[in-house]
């Protein structure tokens, strides 16, 4: 049976080329983005979530 470990990454805007240079990061480390959402309220978004997950050895 396949065993998975998760990571959530929060993105703020003031932060986005912080934050792709993070995700690429990730990536090299073997970890795959499963999804990108967004958290707002009154109209303004607060931060977007980034969730990987990799398979464990």
């Amino acid at each position: 049976m396949e065993r998975w470990e998760y990571c959530c990454l929060r993105i703020f805007d003031p932060f986005k080329d912080q934050a792709v240079a993070k995700v690429n990061e990730l990536g090299l480390e073997g970890w795959e983005m499963v999804n990108l959402s967004g958290f707002s309220a009154l109209g303004f978004t607060f931060y977007s979530a980034a969730y990987f997950k990799r398979r464990l050895p």
